[in-house]
């Protein structure tokens, strides 16, 4: 498709009449919404489920931030999804209900084979190599990641029981939040 026929075809999509863009602009604003109050859910339990059980806030309080920071980051809560999709802790049978398949199905995940899986090219992989071993480390002072050291460079990584618990109290808080997306408010029955 030429860029002057993408053009045209976005402005065909755009609501000409005052309903369908307010219709619109209602929807976007509900998603975006539900959006930052499933941000605001991942903070919430990390600071009611997780944070309390680290012995590190006691031992030393500046890593205790410096983790904390790099657990609410948006990539933090995507290393760790796909760590616990891949655990043992989900099952091939529920990932098959779920319409998913496995990333890394014959072999350990590796902080390395992570970050080349989630990179778009082959000149980011050493960043995401960093941000993915940083967000194994904090996960792993809060029992949620297991990390096991095979040499200087190669750590196997995996999702832990309580990275399960946790990710499955999670969903139901997010999918209380989706329903709302979808389901009508009171003024749109009207």
């Amino acid at each position: 498709m030429s860029e002057t026929n993408a053009v045209a075809d976005k402005a065909n999509r755009i609501p000409t009449d005052h309903v369908a863009a307010e219709e619109s602009t209602t929807i976007a604003l509900r998603a975006h919404a539900a959006h930052a109050d499933m941000s605001s859910v991942w903070t919430r339990l990390l600071g009611t489920l997780i944070y309390p059980r680290a012995e590190v806030a006691h031992s030393d309080h500046k890593r205790f931030i410096s983790y904390r920071t790099i657990l609410e980051a948006d990539d933090a809560h995507g290393v760790l999804q796909i760590l616990w999709k891949e655990s043992p802790y989900v099952s091939a049978e529920v990932l098959r209900a779920a319409n998913l398949e496995r990333t890394f199905p014959r072999s350990d995940i590796t902080q390395h084979g992570l970050a080349v899986a989630l990179a778009n090219t082959p000149q980011e992989v050493s960043a995401i190599v960093t941000r993915v071993r940083n967000i194994a480390v904090a996960g792993a002072a809060y029992g949620l990641v297991n990390r096991t050291i095979l040499n200087q460079t190669r750590v196997v990584i995996s999702g832990t029981r309580l990275l399960h618990e946790f990710m499955l109290e999670l969903g139901q808080a997010q999918y209380e939040i989706a329903k709302h997306l979808v389901t009508p408010s009171e003024h749109e029955r009207s």
